[in-house]
């Protein structure tokens, strides 16, 4: 079987505490694997090297995450809402494809035109044939 290697594999892990990765959070930072540090950039992280949240995202990071996740949470829902939609209004026509009456707003319910051959007294008053 053939082995597949990861360039990552292959590159030197940098040393906790050095300026490429000073907490044990910002391992991922290039990858966008880490999680913001909420406090590094406002009042100040105590937990120094052992924060288990990435120093090295930009201020307003954590912000932009989440605004993108529930850009993307809205998106799936209204892909969701419109596809419910849309098997409605396609459960609500008749075989024939036409609309069933009780999804036309303010459309009462008649009984349909008679067919060929059926007598004239059972049709609806109002109606010709």
């Amino acid at each position: 079987p053939k082995k597949t290697v990861s360039i990552a594999d292959t590159l030197p892990e940098p040393e906790l505490g050095s300026e490429a990765r000073p907490t044990v959070g910002s391992w991922g930072h290039g990858v966008a694997k880490c999680k913001p540090c909420a406090f590094f950039h406002t009042k100040g992280c105590t937990n120094g090297v052992e924060c288990p949240f990435c120093h090295l995202c930009s201020r307003g990071e954590k912000k932009r995450r989440q605004r993108e996740k529930w850009q993307a949470i809205r998106a799936a829902d209204a892909a969701t809402n419109a596809a419910a939609q849309h098997a409605a209004l396609a459960a609500s026509f008749s075989p024939m494809g036409v609309p069933s009456p009780a999804w036309i707003p303010g459309m009462q319910f008649m009984p349909p035109p008679p067919y060929p051959g059926m007598p004239l007294s059972t049709m609806p008053m109002g109606q010709s044939g």
